[in-house]
């Protein structure tokens, strides 16, 4: 397994070496059969991703030691350790990033104003997308040709949500009611965009860039979304420790919540046939106001039971990212570490 020091969080950031709790001491199926991990340091993460073509992981966030003040992106090949790209922004800290779907290219913005569009083969930015304040959240649509982002927008003083078009940089301008956006989420159809407002919920139809629907969906501060892969249901985690499953059907409504990380569920993902959830959080001892772990935990939505805990980090693992493939699962945490294993094997996909 290789692990790369220096990142965080999924919105707060992101990826994760893991040592199952799955019993006490018991180590996660596949670990056994990977070399020590190799350790990249330099970064303090917000955002990881794992490639949809290649054996590659980026982390996007802060040079340690600079208060957030210098950004950092690396991307490594998980499978030799060798380290890919390198970029600084003097601007501040990268708070967000996403592989396209053809993994072709690779989206990061942050505090600098600005959502960078980098060509992976050429490591250089293909394109600029410029935001009048912070760059909170973004997010590819489906097809790779449209890219939601939020910012902090000076002006109005609020979060807005920008819907881009990645050849000709034309923007669409969606308006919130709620003054702050945590996160961005496009359905595996695209024709719908799921934002988080603190503790509320909204649905987009992203050709009218009109609202569909806002529901109240949790206590405290929402963390992130995901779509199933049918489109049927919508998963939010949040500060409250609960993960929630929401009908997309007409007859809607919550059908499930799951009592995930004690501390706070920061992150998820479906897995690719949708039966599974992988969710990364933090979670202390019962009875205790400090100390614990960043646990990453495998779900079983329709047996609603956990199946798998993973003793991940020193402290929240703030983003967990599944392979295309289904095969390697990163995950990223506060402690500034990135770490990338192989997966349980009731993950990985398997092809017709």
């Amino acid at each position: 397994m290789f692990a790369f020091v220096g990142h965080q969080r999924c919105r707060f950031f992101v990826c994760a070496f893991l040592a199952v709790v799955a019993g006490k001491n018991a180590r996660p199926q596949g670990i056994e059969d990977q070399k020590d991990f190799q350790a990249f340091k330099g970064l303090k993460p917000n955002s990881v991703a794992i490639s949809p073509k290649d054996n590659w992981v980026a982390g996007g966030g802060f040079k340690p030691g600079t208060v957030r003040a210098i950004g950092m992106i690396k991307v490594w090949d998980f499978k030799t350790g060798k380290e890919l790209l390198s970029y600084e922004d003097a601007k501040g800290s990268i708070e967000c990033l996403a592989f396209s779907p053809d993994g072709n290219y690779l989206a990061a913005g942050g505090v600098g104003t600005t959502v960078k569009l980098w060509h992976l083969q050429t490591g250089k930015p293909h394109r600029t997308f410029r935001h009048s304040g912070l760059v909170r959240t973004l997010a590819f649509s489906p097809d790779g040709k449209m890219l939601a982002t939020c910012d902090d927008d000076s002006v109005e003083q609020r979060d807005l949500i920008g819907l881009w078009n990645i050849e000709t940089g034309a923007k669409k301008r969606l308006r919130p009611k709620e003054a702050i956006l945590e996160h961005l989420q496009f359905s595996p159809k695209g024709n719908v965009l799921a934002s988080a407002s603190q503790k509320t919920i909204s649905l987009w139809d992203t050709q009218a860039g009109k609202e569909i629907s806002t529901f109240p969906a949790h206590e405290k501060r929402i963390t992130c979304l995901a779509f199933s892969p049918d489109q049927k249901f919508l998963a939010s985690a949040s500060m409250d420790g609960t993960i929630r499953i929401w009908r997309l059907t007409k007859e809607g409504g919550q059908v499930l919540s799951l009592d995930a990380h004690n501390a706070g569920a920061w992150s998820l993902v479906f897995s690719r046939d949708g039966k599974r959830l992988i969710s990364g959080g933090y979670d202390r001892p019962k009875d205790k106001e400090f100390g614990g772990k960043g646990t990453v935990k495998i779900w079983s939505l329709k047996e609603k039971k956990l199946l798998r805990t993973f003793d991940a980090h020193d402290l929240p693992t703030l983003s967990v990212s599944l392979a295309k493939d289904g095969r390697y699962i990163a995950s990223g945490s506060q402690d500034g570490t990135v770490k990338v294993w192989t997966a349980p094997k009731e993950l990985w996909h398997k092809k017709n």
